[in-house]
């Protein structure tokens, strides 16, 4: 995906066309995994405003955008943006969703994530295992998505 993909799609479709917006998303993925974390806050921003305004601000491809938008702003240090965004997808995602889904649980942990980041070992460590709980009726036991919550856990345990 690049940036002239998305733009020709932008122009034929339109900025609020699903394909459009999928697009964008990809492309802000895409900058974040290369480190082109400015370029990426940019467009992740682009991409919720637009979800959020064709969709509604609690249809749960908006709630993507912010968990990639925080994502993305802990990623390039702005820790108390992210907590704030974050904070406010997992208060949507609470009202949303069921009280077992994979996005509850995503969000639930990038909080998690963010709480450790600013030093919040206790309130990290209480996501972490409200993320597990959530998996754990989810998933087999011995799943990955287990050790990575429990690499977190311990993180913030030490």
């Amino acid at each position: 995906i690049t940036l002239e993909q998305y733009e020709l799609r932008e122009k034929l479709l339109g900025p609020e066309a699903y394909e459009t917006m999928s697009t964008l998303n990809n492309l802000a993925l895409i900058y974040s995994k290369t480190g082109r974390f400015e370029e990426a806050e940019a467009a992740h921003r682009k991409e919720w405003q637009i979800s959020q305004r064709t969709l509604g601000s609690d249809h749960p491809e908006v709630l993507i955008s912010m968990l990639n938008l925080g994502r993305v702003l802990e990623r390039s240090g702005k820790s108390d943006e992210a907590a704030d965004i974050l904070t406010d997808a997992l208060s949507r995602a609470d009202r949303v969703l069921p009280e077992v889904h994979p996005l509850l649980a995503a969000i639930t942990t990038a909080c998690g994530e963010v709480a450790l980041e600013q030093g919040d070992r206790d309130r990290a460590i209480e996501l972490f295992l409200a993320s597990r709980r959530i998996y754990e009726q989810m998933f087999e036991p011995g799943h990955p998505r287990f050790d990575r919550l429990d690499e977190l856990i311990a993180q913030a345990q030490s």
